[in-house]
């Protein structure tokens, strides 16, 4: 590791349960993303538990219990099966950064696909009510990621030769 990765594993806090199960999500569903370990406890509440996640953790790994992976590898299996999402991921490009200066300051998003259409974002919820979507939305800001998409594929236009445009 370099001095940059160190400090910032030193101070950073650790990612909510949700956003590890995202992070694993990615990994499984798009083929890149945190490398994880599956662990098979019950529950978080043992000892042995804990040792197994904190020793994940310093090892550079996303822990994640055996029955919320099933729920990832069942996710995965529904993603397969959609026509739409298939037609999504043919073609794109995985994890794509954009990096581009705007009114003097710089920028970046980082896409989970793009391809001839557009970006396309992939998203976990925990129910898909209105209002479970919407606290969901809200919650983690996707509104503002997807205000921000349109910049940065606008940023990028030009050097493409094209037109793009976010495909949610």
């Amino acid at each position: 590791e370099n001095p940059a990765v160190f400090r910032y594993r030193q101070f950073a806090a650790r990612p909510t349960r949700a956003m590890e199960f995202g992070s694993v999500a990615h990994r499984v569903n798009l083929g890149k993303g945190d490398e994880y370990e599956v662990l098979d406890f019950p529950n978080r509440t043992t000892n042995a538990y804990k040792a197994a996640d904190k020793a994940a953790v310093e090892a550079g790994r996303v822990p994640i219990l055996k029955k919320d992976f099933e729920t990832v590898l069942a996710m995965a299996e529904v993603m397969r099966k959609d026509r739409t999402v298939a037609e999504l991921m043919e073609g794109a490009q995985v994890e794509q950064s954009i990096f581009w200066k705007q009114g003097g300051i710089w920028r970046r998003a980082m896409l989970d696909l793009i391809n001839e259409k557009g970006p396309v974002d992939y998203k976990t919820t925990t129910r898909l009510s209105d209002y479970a979507l919407a606290k969901t939305i809200w919650s983690y800001r996707y509104d503002m990621q997807l205000a921000w998409y349109p910049a940065a594929c606008a940023a990028v236009e030009h050097s493409l030769g094209r037109r793009t445009r976010p495909a949610i």
